[in-house]
């Protein structure tokens, strides 16, 4: 059995303290795959999720996606 989560980040920015307690929970919740809303270059999990793949960025932010899907 597989674990999947969903979470809408809400735009997180990077090293504030909101985006820190994200990826802390993200973390505890240990999925299989996750898949993140309205995400951001700055939550990377590329060292527990090494497959990722993301919608094109927004045309006015380009470090902001719609979703990022990360796979173990």
């Amino acid at each position: 059995m597989h674990k999947i989560s969903t979470w809408n980040i809400d735009r997180p920015s990077p090293k504030t303290k909101k985006t820190g307690l994200v990826i802390e929970k993200i973390l505890e919740e240990n999925s299989d795959v996750l898949v993140l809303t309205e995400t951001s270059s700055a939550v990377d999990l590329s060292s527990i999720y090494p497959y990722s793949i993301s919608t094109e960025p927004y045309e006015r932010i380009p470090t902001e996606q719609w979703v990022t899907i990360w796979s173990k």
